[in-house]
């Protein structure tokens, strides 16, 4: 046997759900803001419709989602992975087609990729065989397509998707194939170890001296 308070506002609940609109009530202010939070929502929904059937389609293919909270990368990409990231994103960076685009100077543009002499495209850095080279390091974000080396172009710009669309993903893959690091940069950066190891391992010897 239930408790005769509850049971009472139980028939009044149903009562109140099966009685006819009471047409002279006003609206609640639940209600109200309820209904201003949805024609809100619609309106900035359409607008992004709108605004998205005007963008390139090398930008629509992403297929991004309107959002109002702060974007994911500018939270988890560093201010130099970001560039790239926004690069592929828009086509606007250092690509081949963008410098012939804009008549740039062929001296000072790298047309081709450093480590193949591929031409440098949004899509290159899942083409390029320095990063097929360590395909069992690359992130795997999308759980719902197995994972195997993408041997077709397809496969290829599938998976690129899926890490434009996961940056944390993207970031590993950045890590993984240092695809973005240009080989005189690689060299530099090993010196540069090799020198800080070695001045390293000389003020140990002079410590233990």
């Amino acid at each position: 046997m239930g408790i005769h308070g509850n049971e009472v506002a139980d028939e009044l609940a149903k009562a109140g759900l099966t009685s006819p609109r009471d047409r002279e009530a006003g609206p609640t202010l639940a209600g109200v803001r309820m209904n201003r939070k949805k024609m809100l929502n619609d309106f900035r929904y359409a607008q992004w419709e709108q605004t998205t059937r005007n963008l390139a389609a090398r930008y629509r293919k992403w297929e991004l989602d309107h959002e109002l909270a702060c974007p994911k990368e500018l939270e988890v990409l560093s201010r130099r992975t970001l560039h790239r990231f926004l690069a592929l994103r828009t086509g606007h960076g250092d690509f081949a087609a963008y410098h012939m685009r804009f008549n740039h100077d062929e001296d000072g543009c790298e047309m081709q990729c450093p480590h193949c002499d591929g031409d440098k495209t949004p899509e290159h850095i899942v083409f390029c065989p320095k990063s097929l080279g360590v395909f069992r390091d690359w992130p795997w974000p999308n759980r719902t397509r197995r994972r195997r080396r993408p041997e077709t172009t397809e496969m290829r710009r599938l998976y690129l998707k899926d890490i434009m669309a996961a940056p944390k993903a993207f970031n590993k893959f950045v890590e993984v194939t240092e695809i973005f690091w240009p080989q005189e940069e690689q060299d530099w950066t090993g010196r540069q170890q090799e020198r800080n190891g070695a001045a390293r391992a000389e003020a140990g010897g002079d410590g233990d001296g």
